[in-house]
């Protein structure tokens, strides 16, 4: 089982690449999806036992990333 610690370093680690891909793709992902990337790679891995706080730091980070 992850623990919440491993699973936030995880996001950390994807939210590196996400950026990246981001920055490649800018225009293409922002016209595909109203959600950042994050956020969409959080629900893909997010399970029941996913502590409410994991989720609040990958929306304030979509934020930032999205400057919004």
């Amino acid at each position: 089982m992850i623990t919440s610690i491993e699973f936030v370093k995880e996001l950390c680690k994807l939210a590196k690449e996400t950026v990246q891909a981001e920055k490649e793709l800018e225009e293409e992902i922002k016209e595909k999806s109203p959600k950042a990337a994050l956020t969409e790679l959080f629900l893909e891995l997010k399970t029941d036992k996913a502590p409410a706080v994991v989720e609040r730091i990958v929306h304030d980070i979509d934020a930032i990333v999205r400057g919004g």
